[in-house]
């Protein structure tokens, strides 16, 4: 299973960002297409936000959205490359935070701080032990009324199938399986987080409930 050194390694070091991030949403027709037409529904309701808070931007594919929708941003990576990537690419924008931290906890933060949080395509990279660390961090830096969306990865719940899969030797065949869609790929998810893990730890952490 990812874990944060793992992720500082593949992120902030091994991983290609030529594309800045926009990769992931090629199936969706782009960025601004897979915002509109599946992110901002679901999160409109909760805005705008005086301050929002993403949790790992990557290169800003989203940063650049939540932008338009808050009078302050703050944004925390683990990544020293992706925080400098989107210093640059927001270059000027003096209603931007950039913080680089230790890819489970929000220490650079006051409590009551931040109106909504925010993190898509990002923590469902991460083990459960971290999910309940930033959430507890939440629980500490949200406003009372404040409120959140956070992908995490639900791949906990197929973790039997997903073990095998990890297993299977590497070559031609797998290859051609998962092309023919006969092999799902687990998009490196996290095997020990579920959806119901996820409510227990909001709940763990003493700040509200969970929706999936």
């Amino acid at each position: 299973m990812p874990t944060v050194d793992e992720n500082a390694a593949l992120w902030d070091v091994r991983y290609d960002w030529s594309a800045h991030g926009e990769e992931w949403s090629e199936a969706w027709g782009g960025s601004e297409a897979q915002w509109n037409g599946t992110v901002l529904p679901r999160i409109g309701p909760f805005l705008p936000a005086e301050t929002i808070l993403e949790i790992a931007p990557g290169y800003g594919r989203w940063t650049r959205f939540l932008r338009e929708h808050c009078q302050r941003l703050v944004i925390v990576d683990l990544s020293e490359q992706c925080i400098q990537a989107c210093r640059e690419r927001f270059a000027g924008d003096d209603g931007i935070a950039y913080h680089v931290n230790d890819g489970r906890s929000l220490s650079m933060l006051d409590d009551e701080s931040i109106d909504f949080v925010f993190s898509f395509d990002s923590l469902v990279h991460v083990d459960v032990d971290v999910i309940s660390d930033y959430l507890r961090e939440l629980a500490r830096t949200l406003r009372p009324s404040g409120t959140g969306f956070i992908h995490h990865s639900n791949a906990g719940a197929y973790g039997h199938y997903f073990g095998r899969v990890r297993r299977l030797r590497p070559g031609v065949v797998v290859s051609r399986l998962r092309t023919a869609g006969l092999v799902d790929n687990d998009g490196w998810r996290a095997l020990d987080m579920t959806a119901t893990q996820f409510r227990a730890a909001c709940t763990a952490a003493g700040r509200g409930t969970a929706t999936a």
